[in-house]
């Protein structure tokens, strides 16, 4: 075998050998108290949090280290006990080439905290990186991470969430809710209770929902499935859709489409560039505007409204008889549908408008 061969063969298998032979493990575990007013805070340079709600009155703080002995030689924590609390830190010395080395070659340093709570207990959790779980609690929950994941799973209580480059899902939850990520998207699956909900530049998704929403998405889309409560969505760029619920709705958004999907209640929709779809249960009211898309209202047949619709540049069209006088033109339409009932109001600026019964 020729020299130069042999010698990247050598090489390479040095290499994968590397961080087994490097790669080093260690465990810290503390306990304490916990009295009914106290509360847990986390606040750590490196690693993830996963916190716990158990029945026990006690605080077990638990941490799985690995990676070089120099990386592990930095890793500093500290849990401590006062009036107010539990609180765990950890902050890690200056990098040093071995962490470098290890990370280069296929594995990581790493820090996993595990702590367990009585499930009354409030928690307060800050991690530079790593990602944040919490599980089982009644108690409000303040979480944050630079640049991970965060989930919240079966929690009653005032919840806030951030995440600087991460995903924020929350499922099972009761309460007011706020979650913000600059870069990554949010789930919400079995809220009850308001929420806030804003992404940077990902998508929002929410399913089975019966609080009070406002949505923001930087350029993601927007989707909820089975809200029953008031929700108002705006995207800068993304699509919206709609789907089996019910209350007043407020969507907006810069460039997308809107698409509704056997949905009642007053609705009120606008689109910069995109277009509209919308089949209802029913008319509380509603308003569509689109900046360049065309507009489509599909209704149940027995359907009462006051008719007022018109395109710039599209053509309007009505498939339901109208029981009044009405105004028509080839570009815009109006007068009384059925019996008369709550106004709905369509305009375009350059696509087609149809309002037709639902098959």
């Amino acid at each position: 075998m020729p020299r130069p061969i042999l010698t990247v063969m050598v090489l390479i298998t040095a290499m994968l050998a590397a961080p087994a032979a490097l790669a080093a493990h260690r465990t810290y575990e503390k306990q304490f108290s916990a009295p009914s007013n106290g509360r847990l805070t986390v606040h750590t340079q490196v690693g993830s949090v996963h916190v716990l709600g158990s029945s026990t009155r006690k605080v077990t703080v638990r941490a799985q280290l690995t990676g070089t002995k120099s990386f592990l030689n930095r890793v500093h924590i500290t849990a401590t006990e006062t009036a107010a609390g539990v609180t765990v830190s950890a902050h890690l010395a200056h990098s040093h080439v071995d962490d470098w080395f290890h990370f280069a070659f296929f594995q990581r340093n790493d820090v996993r905290f595990t702590v367990e709570v009585p499930r009354d207990y409030p928690v307060d959790l800050r991690t530079s990186g790593g990602n944040v779980r919490v599980r089982d609690l009644n108690a409000p929950v303040r979480a944050a991470s630079s640049g991970g994941d965060i989930s919240i799973t079966g929690v009653a209580g005032k919840i806030r969430v951030h995440t600087a480059g991460g995903d924020a899902r929350l499922q099972h939850v009761s309460g007011d809710v706020h979650a913000q990520t600059s870069g990554g998207d949010i789930g919400v699956k079995y809220l009850k209770g308001p929420a806030y909900l804003r992404a940077s530049g990902g998508d929002i998704q929410i399913e089975d929902s019966n609080g009070a929403l406002e949505l923001h998405a930087g350029g993601g889309a927007i989707r909820v499935k089975n809200d029953t409560g008031p929700a108002t969505m705006s995207s800068a760029g993304g699509d919206i859709h709609i789907a089996d619920s019910t209350g007043t709705m407020d969507l907006r958004t810069g460039g997308g489409d809107i698409d509704m999907l056997n949905d009642t209640g007053k609705v009120q929709g606008l689109t910069g560039g995109g277009s509209v779809w919308a089949r209802l249960r029913g008319n509380d009211g509603i308003s569509f505007r689109s900046g360049g898309g065309d507009i489509d209202v599909l209704l149940p047949r027995n359907v009462g409204a006051s008719l007022d619709a018109s395109s710039s540049g599209g053509s309007v069209t009505c498939d339901f008889p109208f029981s009044a006088p009405r105004l028509k033109s080839g570009t815009r339409l109006s007068g009384t549908i059925g019996s008369g009932g709550a106004r709905i109001s369509l305009h375009a600026s350059g696509g087609d408008i149809r309002i037709a019964p639902a098959r």
